[in-house]
């Protein structure tokens, strides 16, 4: 979750859900999907979100499953610099950092 990222809690949630932030001033809205029925466009904007989200999940599936270890590397390496790249003049580089210790790589670059 992120900030202006919807999330939906499906069933009786076995964890505590806590909200932090680092900003002066945060909203949170708690809506029931009856209630977006009012809103369409609200609607289609919360369900688009949630479309992204997905579609970015199934990518990082798909990349990590990659039977190659070069071929994860360079997808895993893609999805980082899309998630997390700041710009510079040559494209983008990786914040120095990350909160990713080395076995999380190494765990992905040997399946």
């Amino acid at each position: 979750m992120g900030a202006g990222q919807p999330f939906e809690i499906v069933a009786q949630s076995p964890f505590t859900l806590q909200s932090f932030a680092h900003v002066e001033q945060t909203s949170v809205i708690w809506l029931y999907w009856h209630d977006l029925d009012n809103w369409p466009h609200f609607r289609r904007e919360v369900l688009d979100a949630f479309r992204y989200q997905h579609q970015r999940k199934l990518l990082w599936l798909s990349t990590l499953g990659q039977r190659r270890t070069i071929d994860r590397l360079l997808g895993f390496l893609t999805l980082l610099i899309e998630e997390f790249g700041e710009p510079c003049d040559d494209g983008y580089y990786l914040p120095g950092v990350l909160p990713m210790p080395k076995s999380v790589v190494r765990s992905v670059l040997h399946g």
